[in-house]
Parts: structure tokens; C-alpha cells; sequence
């Protein structure tokens, strides 16, 4: 073991500090706990963060009006009528919203990463950007102070 990895048992005197706890994840100096797992938090390495996949509402909303906009580009050419442009401009407008609706309602995951124990591990997800900001922040403290020496 490397000066810099120091075991959670070498420092039995040293108090655990909370860094976060709210809405069943605890985050302290010396562990990780969300719903179902417990993570030690000097054997966290490597922490990332990532973002999961759009829903796909939006990516078909998007399909949907490009090719409807192949469609419907040619078609108001042709009748130049009023009637033309408002079936058009409706035609595009109901795939735009569904995306747009799909985006806001189920945004994607944020996912934080890290190595644990030899092999990369998601250690929290959530698709609340603030609660997973918390969370991050407290983590890299957390990991900060368990291998700060005493």
C-alpha cells in the first residue's frame, strides 16, 4: 500500500465527518452509502462524471421533423397558400414539442463514476443536475479528507 492510500483502520481516532446526507445517500469521510450499496472512501479512485442517453422521445421528435420538413418543404412550394404554410407549420411544431416535452420531463441521468476496488463502478445516478452537483462536491471531499493524514 502507498503512503498515499492510507486504510480507513489506520485512523481509528479520527471522527467520522458527514458530508452529505439527504434522500437516502450518506456521504462521509470514511464511506459512501446510497440506496443499495456502501462504498469505502479511501478505496474510491478515479472519480468521473458522466451523462446518460436522451430519452427517446426527443431523438424521434427530432427524426420525425427532419424528414416531415423533406416533406412538407416541397409541398408549400407548390400550393403557396395560407392554408399550406399553417398544415406545415402545425405538421413541424407537434414532433418539436414532443421532443422538447420529452427533454424537460425525463432528462438524462448524471451518472458519477469512480474506481473502486479495481473496477469502475456507477456510485450514484440521478437526473436531479443539483442533487447530483451535492453529491459530487461531497464525494471529492470526502475522498480529499480520507487520505489526508491526521
Amino acid at each position: 500500500m502507498s503512503s498515499d492510500q492510507v486504510s480507513p483502520k489506520a485512523h481509528p481516532s479520527r471522527p467520522t465527518i458527514a458530508y452529505y446526507h439527504d434522500n437516502g445517500i450518506v456521504v462521509t469521510n470514511r464511506y459512501l452509502t446510497t440506496k443499495s450499496r456502501r462504498y469505502e472512501t479511501i478505496e474510491i479512485a478515479e472519480l468521473q462524471q458522466a451523462r446518460g442517453t436522451t430519452h427517446p422521445g426527443v431523438t424521434v421528435g427530432l427524426v420525425i421533423a427532419v424528414a416531415e420538413a423533406a416533406f412538407v418543404a416541397p409541398f408549400v412550394g407548390v400550393m403557396q397558400s395560407a392554408l399550406a404554410w399553417l398544415v406545415a407549420l402545425l405538421a413541424l411544431a407537434i414532433p418539436c414539442v414532443v421532443g422538447v416535452f420529452c427533454a424537460h420531463r425525463w432528462p438524462a441521468q448524471y451518472e458519477l463514476l469512480a474506481d473502486y476496488r479495481g473496477r469502475q463502478v456507477v456510485l450514484f445516478t440521478t437526473r436531479d443536475r443539483l442533487e447530483f452537483g451535492k453529491v459530487a462536491r461531497s464525494v471529492r471531499r470526502a475522498m480529499e479528507a480520507a487520505r489526508r493524514p491526521s
